[in-house]
């Protein structure tokens, strides 16, 4: 129908007709409430997303799009080519987010988590990384992302998830006291 999608698609109208075709075929393979249920019987990891494919009959790449997509926390998920191995300029091809990530983060893109993850990636298959990545909010508030990275020999599926916000480091001097009282 498309052609060459690669050459006859921009990035922005690819993202768009796939996200349209991955929310009605989610609504029919993942049977929404049935798999919120499952979705939220335990903590969001990769472990857990293949539990999940496996329950639904799903490949990983689509059960992390509909875990993110379903999650009420601020989660998000990216399918990239290896972080380490990229042979492109834009070397992701999906960043989904979860609603109140958006809400919370709208300023975030795909290049920022890309340029993070390559800097705890290793291997070359399965589980290729896991570490923690810093995002700035609207206000500059420091939040920490627990970012897992899994590389299906074609594939890397990258799922992060909110742990907390970063306390601000205050100091006092004798200055500051001063201008307390």
């Amino acid at each position: 129908m498309h052609g060459d999608w690669k050459r006859t698609l921009s990035l922005a109208c690819e993202q768009q007709v796939e996200s349209e075709a991955n929310y009605a075929a989610g609504r029919l393979l993942f049977l929404q409430d049935v798999f919120r249920g499952h979705l939220n019987d335990s903590k969001l990891d990769f472990e857990h997303i293949k539990r999940l494919g496996k329950i639904f009959g799903n490949t990983i790449t689509s059960t992390l799009w509909r875990a993110v997509e379903a999650s009420e926390s601020q989660v998000f998920g990216m399918v990239s080519q290896h972080p380490n191995h990229a042979m492109s300029d834009e070397p992701f091809r999906y960043f989904v987010r979860s609603r109140r990530f958006v809400e919370a983060f709208p300023h975030v893109t795909a290049q920022n988590f890309f340029i993070a993850i390559k800097k705890f990636c290793y291997g070359s298959r399965g589980p290729i990384g896991k570490g923690e990545v810093l995002l700035f909010d609207e206000r500059a508030g420091q939040h920490i992302f627990f970012a897992e990275v899994f590389f299906n020999s074609h594939e890397a599926l990258t799922l992060g998830v909110y742990c907390n916000a970063k306390p601000v480091a205050v100091s006092f001097t004798d200055s500051n006291l001063s201008k307390l009282d």
